[in-house]
């Protein structure tokens, strides 16, 4: 057993379960979140316990490119996670590796937490700068209430340490899309998109993106499907626009970019908060 972290800083301890054999999975616990974690090879997939027949979420990771960048796929299973994965085993796509999660708790997860779980973590990855989400739909369940979906974040944030400490880097929840602070700091999370404000007349197709970090100068164009132009490429999200803007540091895209207008450069993140709370009204 063998705990990494140190409880006396920020860094939370996780505790590893090191196999003593070849082809058995790494199992980690995290305490704060009551977390099971599972790190297995495609091939030792049949190996997992019977622990793995429990509802949960699992991402299935790619080899790490020379450029850093690294594919995965994110799913649930709602019971019997173990053979969710097998049915990934005989496909031809190129993960190696697995992670399986779930509940370390005499209670585990239901259907309605890996649903918003898979989601959530589902927009981490793909909002990082080097992830490569192979989902062909993004998965996403907004159907719990808004002190679950706050519980449920220290979960996703026991899998993206988990994935730091593998060598993955997924963004943290300060640089996602969509996410805001609501009463008493708890995390909210938007729905609007940049299409959303474009719908409503806010910001306009092929309108320039200016960058709002003296640090980090660059602009960027809206691209008519609400994807964002810069440097020649195409972007899936302002947060990953914002990213290679910066070279590939983490940049939450909502408060990095702003539009000019008679006032001056206005942040994405204030037409975002408007949008919201014309939503709330009644």
């Amino acid at each position: 057993m063998v705990a990494i972290g140190d409880s006396k800083d920020e860094r939370m301890p996780l505790t590893a379960l090191v196999p003593e054999l070849p082809g058995q999975p790494l199992e980690i616990f995290d305490d704060v979140s009551a977390i099971h974690i599972a790190l297995v090879d495609r091939d030792g997939v049949s190996r997992l316990g019977g622990v793995w027949d429990n509802a949960g979420v699992y991402l299935l990771l790619d080899p790490i490119a020379s450029g850093g960048t690294w594919g995965v796929y994110v799913g649930k299973a709602a019971a019997g996670l173990k053979s969710r994965v097998r049915h990934h085993i005989s496909g031809k796509d190129s993960w190696n590796r697995a992670v399986l999660v779930r509940r370390d708790t005499t209670h585990g997860f239901n259907s309605a937490h890996v649903g918003w779980l898979e989601g959530h973590l589902h927009q981490l990855l793909t909002a990082s700068a080097l992830a490569r989400p192979s989902n062909k739909v993004a998965p996403s369940d907004e159907s719990l209430a808004a002190h679950e979906q706050h519980a449920l974040m220290a979960c996703a944030t026991g899998v993206i340490r988990t994935l730091r400490l593998l060598g993955f880097e997924p963004a943290a929840e300060s640089e996602l899309d969509g996410s805001a602070t609501g009463n008493h700091g708890k995390r909210q999370m938007s729905t609007t998109t940049l299409p959303d404000l474009m719908t409503a007349g806010r910001v306009k197709v092929g309108e320039e993106l200016v960058s709002l970090n003296s640090l980090w100068p660059a602009s960027a164009k809206v691209a008519p499907d609400g994807q964002v132009i810069f440097d020649g490429t195409t972007f899936t999200s302002l947060s990953s626009a914002a990213s290679a803007a910066k070279k590939g540091g983490a940049a939450n895209g909502w408060e990095f970019w702003g539009v000019r207008r008679d006032s001056g450069l206005v942040p994405l993140a204030v037409f975002r908060s408007e949008f919201d709370r014309k939503k709330t009204l009644p």
